[in-house]
């Protein structure tokens, strides 16, 4: 099953497609790095994805969990 990222805007998809959802900062999958406190637009981004790795690499992690459960796997 294929991921995609949508643009998002106050809490919801701006023009969501099939499959879309939200992952916000207060779900599991949210970004917990901000921009300013944490660096660039840049290195946030990547330290969420060096952040997301590792936690989805985890068996039975809720970022795994939560993913599983939007995928349809759980």
């Amino acid at each position: 099953m294929e991921i995609t990222i949508g643009k998002a805007r106050r809490g919801q998809l701006s023009d969501p497609l099939p499959g879309q959802a939200y992952v916000g900062r207060p779900s599991p999958l949210g970004n917990p790095f901000q921009l300013g406190r944490d660096g660039s637009r840049a290195q946030v981004i990547a330290s969420y994805r060096r952040w997301l790795l590792v936690h989805l690499q985890e068996p039975g992690s809720v970022q795994r969990q939560e993913l599983e459960r939007l995928l349809g796997m759980a």
